[in-house]
């Protein structure tokens, strides 16, 4: 009861204050983070924004789902601000227990050991997120979900031809989330200029070897183009490989010299 209490606020919340029956009968059957998703993926930053504020701990296990939502040629900079909830406390301060919410009565239910089992999603939607919080599931993504999953999203700005998203999200998450995505950006900045073929793989690109990816990204630079094909790519990536990169380098130019010697010779 108290779960449908909170979709029913939720609802009103959403429609300014207003009761819609058919909108609140969807809501209420669908958890908290699925809702999310649909608001993102409409593009309704206010809809997602204002789900996770009132279910926190409900939203916190699926943030990267929620975020993953967005369309690819929606403005990133108008949701980027959300990417903070992936550093936010782990577990949000709770209110204090309905009796019949406390850890006692809820042990002896044995409704948080059903959350935490197996299948046990399927049961956010008919819960509190005070409930929820008492359940172990109640868990923010970790540091490497969050780094795996960044950049997972930037490869799909990347295939959708979203090149400046690619570029805004790389930049939102170095920003707000500490997570490099340095090897993506370089592969926009190459392809944007032409450096590489159009149909070339980023994910291929992000597989191969630091001689093999450095060639890869001036693979079509050529003598007039060179100064600012190493400012804009070559010198962003060799900062990169810190020590290695000299190394690199003379690497590139000997593997060179004898197809473009102008062009190593430049370099």
């Amino acid at each position: 009861l108290l779960g449908q209490l909170d979709a029913l606020e939720t609802s009103l919340a959403l429609l300014g204050g207003m009761y819609h029956r058919e909108a609140y009968a969807e809501f209420r059957s669908m958890s908290p983070s699925r809702a999310a998703c649909v608001f993102a993926q409409t593009g309704s930053v206010d809809g997602v924004q204002l789900v996770c504020s009132r279910h926190p701990c409900l939203a916190l296990p699926h943030l990267c789902q929620v975020l993953s939502s967005f369309p690819e040629s929606s403005d990133v900079d108008l949701w980027a601000p959300l990417l903070d909830l992936l550093v936010a406390e782990p577990r949000p301060e709770r209110p204090d227990d309905p009796k019949c919410e406390s850890g006692t009565a809820l042990e002896a239910s044995g409704l948080v050991g059903a959350l935490e089992a197996e299948g046990g999603a399927e049961l956010e939607a008919w819960v509190t997120d005070n409930v929820f919080s008492h359940s172990s599931a109640c868990a923010p993504p970790s540091r490497v979900e969050v780094e795996g999953w960044a950049l997972r999203r930037v490869l799909d700005f990347v295939r959708e031809g979203c090149l400046s998203n690619a570029r805004k999200f790389a930049a939102a998450a170095r920003a707000r989330l500490g997570v490099c995505l340095d090897g993506p950006s370089g592969f926009v900045d190459a392809l944007e200029l032409g450096l590489v073929r159009y149909d070339a793989d980023c994910d291929l690109f992000l597989s191969l070897g630091p001689w093999d990816a450095l060639a890869c990204l001036l693979e079509q630079s050529q003598d007039d183009t060179l100064r600012r094909d190493f400012d804009r790519v070559a010198a962003p990536f060799l900062a990169g490989l810190g020590g290695e990169a000299e190394a690199v380098a003379l690497d590139l130019v000997q593997g060179e010299f004898e197809g473009r010697p102008a062009w190593a010779i430049g370099f």
